[in-house]
Parts: structure tokens; sequence; C-alpha cells
């Protein structure tokens, strides 16, 4: 007697393939909120990295006049300062010399305050995508008698490290973050800055 086998053709039910279906839709969300939370953090580093090479170039500044770089000296090399309270938020490219976007040396670099501590660094420019403003989203703060500075950049975290929420960037409705050197730090958090979208990737 033979017996014969009985195989089911039945498929999946549509039940068990949105199951299916929505568990991958889960594990792919997870990987993407991981992944854009990485490239904020390593753009969000990549900027702090450029703060610090400024603040070098102040250091070495102060080294050499005992003050650091007054406004006057932006003012005059093209570079506008804006005034809140007791500092002032001066233009970073009129200060390093810079051009607007960041991706190399401005028309008269020599001008710039912090030329010669930077001409290196235009091989690996501080740089920004094409269009947008390195003014807007980095800044130099400076009191009066240029004893007391900070420069600030806005950063995409809100919180990490030594990032600060910027309770004072003119986006509304965006909690970015802000990282500051200097004495003014505090003082300064990010005045009149605004987002860091076209800022280093």
């Amino acid at each position: 007697m033979t017996r014969k086998l009985h195989i089911s053709k039945k498929g999946f039910t549509l039940i068990e393939l949105l199951v299916v279906m929505a568990i991958i839709a889960l594990l792919l969300l997870g990987t993407l909120a991981g992944l854009t939370f990485g490239l904020k953090k390593a753009r969000d580093t990549r900027r702090q990295k450029s703060v610090s090479i400024i603040n070098s170039g102040l250091q070495a500044y102060y080294a050499e006049n005992n003050l650091y770089v007054p406004y006057t000296a932006i003012t005059s090399n093209g570079g506008t300062c804006t005034q809140y309270g007791s500092i002032r938020r001066c233009d970073i490219t009129a200060l390093v010399g810079l051009n607007s976007t960041g991706s190399g040396p401005s028309a008269t670099p020599s001008n710039a305050p912090l030329y010669i501590y930077f001409e290196e660094e235009y091989q690996s420019p501080i740089g920004i995508q094409s269009g947008k403003d390195l003014d807007n989203a980095m800044g130099y703060y400076v009191d009066d008698s240029a004893l007391q500075y900070a420069v600030c950049i806005v950063t995409e975290l809100e919180s990490t490290g030594n990032v600060t929420p910027a309770a004072n960037v003119n986006d509304e409705g965006t909690n970015w973050g802000c990282y500051c050197v200097g004495p003014l730090a505090q003082t300064a958090r990010c005045m009149g800055l605004e987002d860091p979208n076209g800022l280093p990737n």
C-alpha cells in the first residue's frame, strides 16, 4: 500500500505578511535613527574642532599683543560687529580671512587679524556647503576692552559633551545646541546666530 504525501499549498496570510513588514519597518527606523544621530555627532565634532583651531589663533594673538582681537580690527577689515549689551558678535570670516562660505581665503585674507595663524588651515578649510554663510552659524564675541572673548558655533545636537542648549539662536521651533570656548562662553551662548544647516559635513 502506497502512502501519498499531502503537501499543503497554503501560503502566508495577509496578517502574517503585515506583521513581518511592520517588524522590518521598525528595524529600519531604528537603524536610520542611529545613523542620523551618528552623522549629526560627527558634523558637530568637526565644528567643535574648527572652534578650537580659531581659539588657538586667538591665544597666539593674545601672547603677542596682550589682548584679544578688538572688534575695531574686524570692522576695519570689512566685517560687521553687532552689539549685545557689553559684548559684540563679530563676523568670523573677517577675523580669520576666509570667504563667506569658509571654503577658502577671502579676496584680501592678509588684512584679517588672525590670517598669519591660519594660512595652513586654508588647505583644509573650516568650510561650509555652497550657498550658506559661515557668519550666520559661527561668531566671535569680544568685550570693548578686548580682554574677554568667546568663539561659538551652533550645533545640531542640543546637549552632548560641552554643548549647551542654544537659547538665543534665531530659528524658532528647533532646539539647536551651542558650543563655545573662552571666558565669555556663558554670556555669549550663540547670541544672534542662526541654524547650522549647511555647516561642515
